[in-house]
């Protein structure tokens, strides 16, 4: 068992987020520079449900949930604010989808918490529930009022493997230590992502590939520490095809 995870298994987080980093640039070349090259488009497909996985991951087992929830959206205002003053526009960044994806992963966490806690009172249950679904609408108002990138569907694909992850309680559920492992999240990735596909279709359909890729994951982070490399790595690539872009014209 350990020998077949070793060998077919041999991708850690940080290549994954650097693979689906080069997929990424793809897209933005075929967006920015040769909007004719279809190919680049198709590509560029496959990193945005691979990004959702790792946002799921993070939420997962960040030893500091409010940090890691405070840094997405530092990154996404920030980032909101550069498109604004470069183009005047409100153009929703990738980074504002998955720190509204992030809220509602934090909010579901609560609420299982509270529901599978035997002491937990019902007033609590209530009130983290509530809490769940506020969440998700506050991610469908975003979307209505300023056009989400990935619209509500690509908001709610990381929540998708989370569904799955154990609640820090004294008991667990024991069909959580089977669920809660990455066959069956890497399962709900590809449900979420079939879901976002319907609801773009064309080429999002080639997202489904990254699925085949995510398989491959060997659940360690890596040896390099990247934390924030690709928070910034996001907004840089481009800036510089955009000055690219500019030079040409």
């Amino acid at each position: 068992m350990v020998a077949s995870k070793s060998k077919f298994c041999f991708l850690s987080g940080n290549a994954l987020k650097i693979i689906a980093a080069i997929f990424m640039v793809c897209d933005h070349v075929g967006v920015i520079l040769f909007p004719r090259i279809r190919i680049l488009r198709i590509i560029g497909r496959l990193a945005f449900p691979i990004f959702a996985y790792f946002v799921a991951e993070g939420a997962k087992y960040t030893k500091n949930k409010l940090r890691y929830l405070l840094t997405m959206w530092g990154f996404a205002i920030a980032i909101q604010a550069g498109y604004y003053i470069y183009n005047r526009s409100l153009t929703m960044s990738v980074m504002l989808t998955f720190a509204l994806s992030l809220l509602i992963i934090f909010a579901l966490d609560l609420f299982k918490e509270s529901l599978f806690d035997r002491v937990s009172p019902t007033s609590r249950k209530i009130l983290t529930g509530g809490m769940f679904f506020a969440s998700m609408a506050l991610a469908a108002v975003f979307h209505a009022i300023l056009n989400l990138d990935y619209d509500f569907s690509g908001c709610m694909l990381p929540v998708f493997p989370a569904l799955f992850t154990t609640p820090k309680v004294k008991d667990p559920p024991s069909l959580f230590e089977k669920l809660d492992t990455k066959p069956y999240r890497i399962f709900a990735m590809a449900i979420g992502t079939l879901a976002l596909s319907f609801d773009f279709g064309g080429t999002q359909f080639y997202g489904l590939l990254a699925i085949p890729i995510l398989m491959l994951y060997s659940e360690k982070r890596g040896k390099l520490k990247m934390k924030y490399f690709f928070y910034v790595f996001y907004p840089l690539h481009l800036v510089v095809l955009h000055g690219i872009s500019m030079l040409l014209k």
